[in-house]
C-alpha cells in the first residue's frame, strides 16, 4: 500500500485560462500536477503531444473548485511564444 501526505504545497498549475495558483494538500494531487508539468515540457520539448493526451479532460479539485489541465498542443505553443510558460519550478514562491 502507497502512503500519502497532507503536507501543505502552494503549487502552480496550467489551466485552459492560464496559471493558477493553487494550494495542495494531497500528496496524490500533487504527483498528478508534477506529472501534468513534466508531460507539457515533454510536449514543447520534442513535439510529441502523446503524454499530453493522457491529461485530456482532467484536472484536480481543491475544495469545491476544479481546475482542468491544459492540454491543446497550439494554445501551449502560443503560451510558450509568448514567454507565458516558465518552468522552474510548479511550486509557488512562499514568501
Amino acid at each position: 500500500m502507497k502512503t500519502r501526505d497532507t503536507l501543505l504545497r502552494p503549487m502552480m498549475v496550467l489551466t485552459p485560462d492560464g496559471l493558477k495558483e493553487i494550494n495542495i494538500r494531497d500528496s496524490r494531487t500533487a504527483t498528478l500536477i508534477s506529472r501534468h508539468d513534466q508531460a507539457i515540457k515533454h510536449f514543447l520539448e520534442t513535439g510529441d503531444d502523446s503524454q499530453l493526451r493522457k491529461f485530456r479532460n482532467r484536472g484536480v479539485r481543491v475544495g469545491n473548485q476544479r481546475y482542468r489541465f491544459e492540454t491543446d498542443p497550439k494554445s501551449l505553443e502560443e503560451r510558450a511564444r509568448r514567454g507565458e510558460l516558465s518552468f522552474e519550478s510548479i511550486y509557488a514562491s512562499v514568501t
